[in-house]
């Protein structure tokens, strides 16, 4: 908004400016130069403060969507690290997992006398060729439980499963 008048009290002035957001108040007798001048300056002043709240709204946009996107990601990466001490839990005796867990790395233990049981399937492979995988794995799964029992009843330790190798 611009104000052009032959009036030119200053306290008129600036309550229009202060009051009715005025960008220019020009008194007579005006200048046909200066009054382009300033209608140029004024739309180039619109034109950046339009697109200074187009940016700023792209700006508030696009942080929502971050921190959308960082919502969903922490609760990828919360299931992710569920997930891994669960199979962490599995594989390994609990307090090698708390130690892993707590400090990123387990102490190697000393015992004087060790025994390790290694188990391997005869035949596994040529099975494989022949039996349903839905099959082939109910069996494997019988199999390990049945040596998940025995370890459990002797105080063993299970160390891993591979394939249809299981070691303790």
């Amino acid at each position: 908004r611009m104000i052009l008048t032959g009036f030119s009290d200053v306290e008129a002035i600036i309550q229009a400016i202060n009051k009715g957001q005025i960008y220019r108040y020009i008194t007579k007798p005006w200048d046909k130069d200066e009054l382009k001048i300033t209608i140029d300056k004024a739309l180039e002043s619109f034109h950046l403060r339009r697109e200074n709240q187009n940016l700023i709204n792209r700006l508030q946009e696009a942080n929502a969507n971050l921190e959308k996107k960082v919502e969903e990601r922490t609760v990828e990466v919360n299931q992710q690290k569920k997930e891994i001490e669960t199979l962490l839990h599995n594989i390994l005796p609990e307090e090698i997992a708390q130690e892993l867990k707590l400090n990123g790395k387990a102490e190697p233990k000393h015992y004087d006398r060790v025994s390790v049981l290694f188990t391997d399937f005869k035949g596994f492979t040529k099975i494989t060729e022949i039996t349903p995988p839905q099959e082939l794995l109910r069996e494997l799964n019988r199999c390990f439980m049945a040596f998940d029992e025995i370890v459990e009843k002797y105080k063993l330790e299970k160390i891993k499963t591979i394939g249809d190798a299981y070691m303790c």
